[in-house]
């Protein structure tokens, strides 16, 4: 069995903790970026969300007026009867 010198196990302990600290950083960088996707994704869909808002009420509009167009064509047919 070989032993490592206090020293190498020194340098060991140290390049670790480097490589622990670098993980941290580039964990810390991408929880920063995901956090921003997130944000803009979510501006995104409420936009989105009020176009559909939007466009029902459009439609919705335009459901009565066809309504409302019908009604006048059946009350002409009846008239011209």
């Amino acid at each position: 069995m070989s032993f490592l010198s206090q020293e190498q196990i020194n340098t060991d302990l140290f390049n670790e903790v480097q490589r622990l600290k670098k993980e941290k950083w580039q964990a810390q960088e991408e929880i920063q970026r995901l956090t921003k996707e997130n944000e803009e994704l979510k501006l995104k869909v409420e936009a989105q969300e009020e176009e559909i808002r939007d466009l029902e009420f459009e439609n919705s509009n335009l459901e009565d007026e066809v309504e409302e167009l019908e009604d006048k064509v059946e009350a002409l047919e009846g008239a011209a009867e």
